[in-house]
């Protein structure tokens, strides 16, 4: 079983989430939008400044915007792409058994 955060960690872990997927700035920065991006980046800098615990609920609307997002148009796509099917086959072999590419058995 995992310790909860204490409140020091959680602002931690809420800087090394903002810095790598919310920042304008971030390597893997997420689609949400501009309102969202300035919802979340306003809050941050609040609970940095004051050293008080965030709101543990702080990305879910980020998060949800992703999903509306991706199931909405890309993800469905994708599914029923060439890629896809391509991707397919190289991963499943025609008994059901799962393979990777070069035929490795995985069972």
């Amino acid at each position: 079983m995992t310790q909860p955060y204490t409140p020091a960690q959680f602002v931690e872990e809420t800087k090394m989430i903002f810095k790598k997927y919310i920042s304008t700035a971030a390597l893997f920065q997420v689609n949400i939008s501009d309102k969202q991006r300035l919802a979340i980046t306003q809050e941050l800098e609040k609970i940095w400044k004051s050293e008080l615990a965030p709101n543990p609920k702080i990305f879910d609307r980020a998060q949800s915007e992703v999903f509306q997002l991706m199931f909405g148009g890309p993800y469905p796509r994708f599914r029923v792409s060439p890629f896809a099917e391509q991707m397919k086959a190289e991963v499943f072999a025609e008994d059901g058994k799962t393979v990777v590419a070069d035929g490795t058995d995985l069972h």
